[in-house]
């Protein structure tokens, strides 16, 4: 299975997620919406570390192909980097944009 955009923007939403529940709990902001079906949200950390865990699974399985090495070192980047801005707790609009360009992509 080759890791598709779709695929990554599921595994960003998901990260977007877990970041707009930990800042519901601080500030709530009716703004913000959810872009995604209920089957794609993830509910708690320990789901997005599954979905994550099953990733890298695909990914030793060798069931992800056609990525070049920068597409790889690309990928590793957008993960590190939306964990690290979630990790500041102050990201939410900085991901959310983010996650507006990758699904922008992702539908042409």
């Amino acid at each position: 299975m080759k890791l598709t955009t779709t695929r990554l923007k599921k595994l960003i939403l998901n990260e977007l997620k877990g970041i707009q529940e930990q800042e519901a709990t601080q500030q709530p902001d009716p703004n913000q919406q959810a872009q995604a079906s209920e089957e794609e949200r993830v509910k708690s950390t320990s789901e997005l570390a599954t979905m994550l865990l099953d990733l890298s699974n695909q990914v030793k399985a060798g069931k992800i192909s056609n990525l070049d090495p920068t597409e790889i070192n690309l990928i590793n980047g957008i993960i590190g980097a939306t964990v690290a801005i979630a990790r500041d707790g102050s990201g939410s609009s900085i991901l959310q944009r983010v996650y507006d360009v990758l699904e922008k992509q992702a539908e042409k």
